[in-house]
């Protein structure tokens, strides 16, 4: 019987890292939903959609965020949650995960900081 301790860096050399870090950081992959606890905004209200849809073993992730899924920042992904900064330097989301199926954390916006929870509706 193969230890996996032996077959790990073998499959790494086959390039299949993903299986080194599959527990780390592709939990977020997938489409999350949720809303900005105090936020007023009229334009575009206080609903936002968070969709991840590929993590590097480095931590950084592809997806997009807003209520309507139009901005696609940088995002960092790390074992316990998810960074980025949308539209500029001055806001920024950070987002912790809580369980399998939630993200609970901040967003900086406006010199404001606002409460999040989104909930997961696919994987």
């Amino acid at each position: 019987m193969f230890r996996v301790a032996t077959i790990l860096p073998f499959l790494v050399s086959l390039g299949l890292p993903a299986l080194a870090f599959a527990d780390g950081q592709n939990w977020a992959i997938g489409k999350w939903e949720g809303d900005i606890n105090g936020m007023r905004s009229q334009k575009y209200g206080t609903h936002r959609v968070l969709t991840i849809t590929s993590v590097a073993e480095d931590g950084s992730a592809k997806g997009s965020w807003a209520s309507d899924e139009t901005l696609h920042p940088p995002m960092h992904v790390d074992a316990d949650g998810i960074q980025f900064s949308p539209g500029n330097a001055l806001s920024r989301v950070d987002l912790k995960k809580t369980s399998d199926n939630e993200l609970t954390g901040t967003m900086v916006y406006g010199g404001k900081t606002y409460q999040i929870r989104m909930k997961r509706v696919t994987q």
